[in-house]
């Protein structure tokens, strides 16, 4: 990175250098496992997000790339350009090697550090307003994939889960929207997690899932349930949020303002199946969201299941918006000489994350586990 001068976002090529080795520093980056698939960038990312295909990566692999340029609204006006965001997922089979990377990236001490979780997570700003009284950065920061000068150029670098190393770049101008509006690292993780979920599969290895956000009224949930369940969760949580209004007596846990109801649901029709070779089962998952009336309203959430590679089991459809209708079935092309085979069940609405065990008891002897 350039200090004193303008900060490109570079292209995949030379950000896949620059995010993935340069910043390494003196430590090699362990070998990682190797496969590779379609790609999929939309996962999670919301609808202002454009997907830019020519500066991402095309297919999946021990390492997936994924590009956008972001707009909101500015001054009553929709669909105006705020900047950008490069997500980075690189896959490890070995948790030790997930943390030997992170490790590299981030034990020396940076001056524009404005977070940092020991053997988790570091932060930095730069840019003319980073917070941050030894910001080295003291011009415009542009980028080569959109137009604009910004003020503000952050970075994360985190283990999303023992196995998942991301490196997320955000280029915005800070000030042009409320602060807690404005596009941020903390924004994009939820996105970030949800990619590595729905890319996972070609890790090469069973990779385990990055888990969703925090809990709180403007989080992810499950229900396992038919429509019923979904509606009684949904009234119990506005009463609940009426209930913080009044009282005031504690702040939101994201951007809504207190007491507001934002809630995504992924609701599960039942948790446990029997497969065998001539009888499949079929899982039903579908999105909602709940706002403060406490009516639940069928939304276009990506939902999806990720198997890893010559499990024994085939799920087809494996993704699908607003509600999955999947069949588990045995795959006698690729039986799996293990006796227990994970795979990850996620849905992701407005960046909120969640995900859920599902037992499937294969040929009676055979346990097939989705979280």
């Amino acid at each position: 990175m350039t200090r004193g001068a303008r900060l490109p976002l570079i292209g995949v090529a030379a950000l896949m250098i620059a995010v993935s080795l340069s910043l390494v520093f003196d430590v090699a980056a362990p070998e990682v496992a190797r496969a590779q698939a379609a790609i999929n960038c939309t996962a999670g990312a919301p609808a202002e997000w454009a997907f830019l295909a020519k500066a991402s990566s095309s297919s999946v692999g021990a390492q997936i790339v994924c590009n956008y340029s972001v707009t909101g609204t500015v001054n009553g006006k929709r669909g105006e350009l705020i900047g950008g965001t490069a997500i980075t997922i690189e896959y490890f089979c070995s948790a030790s090697d997930a943390s030997q990377r992170f490790d590299g990236v981030t034990k020396s001490s940076r001056k524009t550090e404005t977070n940092r979780v020991d053997g988790q997570l570091l932060v930095i700003e730069e840019g003319p307003s980073a917070k941050n009284p030894d910001n080295p950065q003291s011009d415009g920061i542009s980028s080569t994939l959109y137009d604009g000068v910004y003020n503000l150029f952050e970075k994360e670098w985190r283990l999303l889960s023992p196995q998942v190393f991301a490196t997320i770049v955000v280029i915005t101008a800070r000030g042009r929207v409320p602060e807690d509006k404005r596009l941020s690292v903390k924004q994009v993780e939820p996105v970030a997690r949800s990619l590595a979920n729905a890319n996972s599969s070609g890790a090469g290895c069973t990779i385990s899932g990055t888990g969703g956000g925090g809990g709180g009224d403007n989080t992810a949930i499950v229900v396992v349930g038919g429509v019923a369940a979904v509606a009684a969760v949904a009234l119990a949580a506005s009463k609940a949020a009426k209930k913080k209004a009044a009282s005031d007596d504690a702040a939101a846990p994201t951007d809504a303002p207190t007491g507001q109801l934002d809630m995504a649901i992924l609701q599960i029709d039942a948790k446990l199946f029997d497969i065998d070779s001539t009888s499949p089962a079929t899982v039903t998952l579908t999105g909602w969201n709940v706002g403060n009336d406490g009516i639940p309203v069928h939304v276009p959430m990506t939902i999806w299941i990720t198997a890893p590679p010559l499990c024994g089991v085939q799920v087809v459809p494996d993704q699908a918006d607003g509600q999955l209708i999947a069949v588990l079935s045995v795959d006698p092309t690729s039986p799996s000489p293990e006796s227990d085979i994970e795979l990850v069940a996620s849905g992701v609405w407005k960046g909120k994350l969640v995900s859920e065990t599902i037992t499937v008891r294969v040929g009676g002897d055979l346990e097939l586990r989705l979280y």
